[in-house]
């Protein structure tokens, strides 16, 4: 199995035209609330192939999204649990960087997390298509 980085739908397709249906087990990209990728995320679902998201906190910079704060305060969690949380609900491997012990224990705090159908739906309406990392020299033409 390989995994792969930042691979568009058509770089998936070539990759499976080259090595074969099945090989590939994961995409990594940027993925978070405010990105949430979802065109690219049915593509590899199709083809059996997971999701992995960097930045799915987006940085640490979702705090200033209301509704993510409103449904945070609703499950006693932080903004930062809830994005983990529905990134882990669409059945994302999520890899959130810390050098803080204690925002480690706290990212994992978000797999007790339960959302409910409501709050997947708003968290859904979030997405933006925000990108925080591209940069413009090596980036390809995003899906």
């Amino acid at each position: 199995m390989i995994g792969v980085s930042n691979f568009t739908r058509r770089h998936v397709d070539e990759a499976i035209g080259e090595i074969g249906e099945g090989r590939l087990a994961t995409n990594q990209v940027e993925r978070h609330v405010l990105l949430q990728n979802h065109v690219l995320a049915d593509h590899c679902a199709a083809h059996g192939i997971a999701m992995t998201a960097y930045q799915p906190i987006g940085g640490g910079n979702l705090g200033d999204e209301p509704e993510l704060n409103r449904i945070a305060a609703k499950h006693h969690a932080t903004p930062s649990q809830i994005a983990l949380a529905y990134l882990l609900a669409l059945d994302c491997i999520v890899i959130p960087k810390s050098s803080s012990a204690q925002r480690q224990e706290e990212n994992f705090r978000s797999l007790d997390i339960e959302l409910d159908d409501g709050d997947l739906a708003s968290l859904r309406k979030l997405d933006r298509g925000e990108r925080r990392i591209d940069p413009p020299s090596l980036a390809p033409d995003w899906d």
